[in-house]
């Protein structure tokens, strides 16, 4: 179907866009440094986004110079017509839940005419994001499920109450 080569150079360009989208986002967080920390906040995401754009650039440098990155050189994207309808339900899925994490909860809490108290929106979003995409990828066994929902828990007690961070 599509060559590798081309969906990653496709793929590459969409991340970059995302990653400078998150940076700039990044750049205007106004919170305090966390606990004696002498960093900003915006410190860790703009470092971590950086690493990124830079492997980014590795890999786009691969392709554009020897045509591959590795042994994928000769594959295509997928195989067929489920394995691209599912990797595309993935993306709807993860896209969905990114617009319900950053927009769409106000708009339900305001559906819904209350807040969410005990677990914030993005903690909702989080608990679902897992499931989804796992979903979307074709997992089909229960206990992947109770899994990831145990994690995304288990993430969310470590930086709300081990680390004590207070997110809005």
């Amino acid at each position: 179907m599509i060559p590798q080569r081309i969906a990653n150079l496709i793929f590459a360009v969409i991340m970059l866009i995302v990653a400078g989208y998150m940076a700039w986002l990044a750049w205007s967080f106004t919170t305090p440094a966390l606990g004696g920390a002498t960093l900003p906040t915006k410190f860790f995401p703009l470092v971590l986004l950086g690493f990124i754009a830079v492997s980014i650039g590795i890999y786009v440098f691969e392709y554009l110079t020897k045509g591959h990155s590795g042994e994928d050189g000769d594959e295509v994207v997928y195989a067929g017509f489920p394995q691209m309808r599912r990797g595309l339900l993935t993306l709807a899925v993860v896209l969905a839940i990114f617009w319900f994490w950053r927009d769409g909860g106000e708009m339900l809490e305001s559906a819904l005419g209350f807040k969410f108290s005990m677990i914030p929106i993005w903690g909702i979003a989080g608990l679902v994001l897992a499931p989804a995409v796992a979903f979307a990828m074709g997992a089909r066994v229960w206990w992947h499920y109770i899994v990831l929902v145990a994690c995304t828990l288990l993430i969310y007690a470590a930086f709300a109450y081990g680390l004590g961070t207070r997110f809005k």
